[in-house]
């Protein structure tokens, strides 16, 4: 069985801990994840998404 990631409030702040950008904040979607976009050092834009702990 795989384990689905779990996306926590302290995941963005991680993030920023490593010099990346906040561009849309931890929000939950309409199918029951939560996800957040961030944008790197590098310009590079990342969305990192899952199902919120304790789902």
């Amino acid at each position: 069985m795989k384990t689905q990631p779990r996306i926590t409030s302290f995941a963005p702040a991680r993030c920023i801990a490593n010099g990346a950008q906040i561009i849309r904040p931890l929000t939950a979607t309409a199918w029951g994840t939560k996800d957040f976009y961030v944008e790197d050092p590098d310009g590079y834009i990342v969305c990192f998404g899952g199902r919120p702990t304790g789902s």
